[in-house]
């Protein structure tokens, strides 16, 4: 089966306020997808980080879209934080006139086995005289969170190529540190090493500090005398991961009934084609942005343009180029040329101290690069990574269509631990926003909270109307009637986690 060239995947992920690495799996996928030009449009998002699931059609411009969370079993956040935050009320949702398509996690897919096997015949010495541990999260909330690692190891036990394979979990029986201990041979076994592949998406927390630690703790330790115990990358690095994203969107389609389209042609690439899965009448608002953004641009006449902390401007001779707004004067020798996707990914998930930055709209963007030489469509690829769907937002705002979700209404739908946003008095949500959203920290002006926003929007949500400056900085306070420049429609993952805290 072959995926529809002319569709969109999105990939979901989780991300962290805290550790790039949680993210970064999830980015090189989405390069890893986008250049093999196997999709028309391949987009991220993530519950802690921008970009946001909130937000996350926000930039897809074509009608079909497949939904690919990256994690490794189903659970809560695939059944309930993910349709939720992306607005669909089931497992096929038509948000914006698109119809959305979601596939399983990539962990699920029966050909995750050859991943992991592949990650434990790399570390393992002699296969026949190793240990395989496959080692999950887990919860004690919900038993069969495990069942999918589970099912791992049981297929590669039945494979009968390492001397055991088991399971274990750091948050639920049997927990590593548990199996660790219990590994001291006796004088009738022989001694065998250990192999743990995480069957987790990325060295975040988890794989990076819980695992070591709970290595070198107690009877844990070196997995008891005699044994040597190997670590492996989690299993959300490994390249094979986009197969079974192809794989997956591919089955999917053929399930709802998404043509795969025409064959291309050597050199052709999927946006050379229109294909069936793309209707002739279908519009995006994301395109419609772009479009308007492009040309805003182009409107300067050679001049840079202001948009929060970059500049951009257009020449004919030149095309596009985008820098830092701090180095507007600089010559050109002077700046660091980046020249690839994965450099403006790592520019904008990292401040100007060189610290993880999850709100791409704080002001602490790094400054000394440059990009040049941009198609259009280039620039807009590097706005999607600078500053996610902030120019689809500013142009919708200046068209008085951008959609705000007041703070109520985002509280209100919680679960878990962020069910306690909903008890935030007024009072103390408005003094988050005065330190949370002012200019010191975020360029975005809240929407979302300020007085004719609330009105408006009422409570169910709808559209607010704002007149935005001529560049498109941050404009003044918004309830007294001056221009908003790029407007927050709805509190963000790091607003959110504060107001469960109550501290900023």
């Amino acid at each position: 089966m072959r995926p529809p060239p002319g569709a969109a995947v999105l990939l979901v992920g989780h991300g962290s306020q805290l550790s790039p690495d949680s993210s970064e799996p999830v980015h090189r996928l989405r390069r890893d997808l986008h250049g093999s030009g196997t999709f028309a449009e391949v987009r991220v998002a993530f519950w802690k980080e921008e970009p946001a699931l909130s937000h996350a059609f926000d930039l897809v411009e074509r009608r079909d879209v497949f939904v690919v969370p990256v994690f490794m079993s189903e659970g809560y956040f695939t059944r309930t934080v993910v349709p939720r935050e992306l607005g669909l009320s089931g497992p096929l949702g038509h948000p914006a006139g698109r119809r959305v398509h979601c596939c399983p996690p990539v962990g699920t897919s029966p050909h995750i086995v050859e991943i992991v096997r592949d990650r434990a015949l790399r570390s393992a010495a002699v296969p026949g005289r190793t240990d395989l541990l496959v080692v999950g999260h887990g919860t004690d909330r919900s038993p069969s969170s495990g069942d999918t690692t589970r099912s791992v190891a049981e297929a590669l036990a039945a494979q009968g190529e390492f001397r055991r394979v088991r399971t274990a979990f750091l948050d639920q029986e049997p927990r590593l540190s548990e199996l660790l201990g219990a590994e001291r041979p006796g004088p009738d076994r022989d001694a065998a090493e250990v192999v743990i592949v995480p069957f987790f998406v990325s060295r975040g927390w988890h794989v990076g500090t819980t695992l070591p630690r709970v290595m070198t703790s107690g009877d844990a330790h070196s997995g008891g005398a005699g044994h040597l115990v190997r670590i492996t990358e989690p299993v959300g690095t490994h390249s094979g991961l986009a197969d079974i994203v192809v794989g997956l969107v591919a089955h999917k389609a053929a399930e709802v009934g998404v043509r795969t389209g025409p064959e291309r042609t050597r050199g052709e690439t999927t946006t050379d084609i229109r294909p069936p899965s793309c209707d002739a009448d279908y519009r995006s608002e994301a395109t419609e942005a772009r479009e308007a953004f492009l040309a805003w641009i182009r409107a300067g006449d050679g001049r840079f343009r202001s948009f929060m902390q970059s500049i951009a401007r257009w020449s004919a001779t030149g095309g596009y180029e985008v820098r830092h707004a701090r180095d507007r004067g600089v010559a050109d020798f002077q700046l660091e040329p980046l020249d690839n996707s994965a450099g403006v990914q790592r520019l904008a998930g990292r401040g100007a101290d060189g610290a993880h930055r999850p709100l791409r709209s704080a002001p602490d963007l790094a400054s000394g690069w440059r990009i040049a030489g941009l198609s259009g469509r280039a620039l807009w690829e590097v706005y999607a990574d600078l500053y996610p769907a902030a120019p689809v937002h500013w142009h919708l705002f200046r068209k008085g269509r951008l959609r705000v979700t007041p703070y109520r209404k985002l509280a209100g739908v919680q679960t878990g631990i962020y069910a306690k946003a909903a008890h935030r008095t007024d009072a103390e949500v408005g003094a988050l926003v005065r330190s949370l959203c002012s200019p010191g920290h975020c360029l975005r002006e809240p929407v979302w909270w300020s007085r004719d926003s609330r009105e408006a929007a009422g409570p169910s949500g709808t559209t607010v109307r704002g007149t935005a400056p001529p560049e498109g900085g941050r404009g003044q306070s918004h309830p007294s009637g001056p221009p908003i420049g790029v407007p927050c429609p709805r509190p963000c993952a790091v607003f959110l986690s504060a107001s469960i805290s109550g501290r900023a």
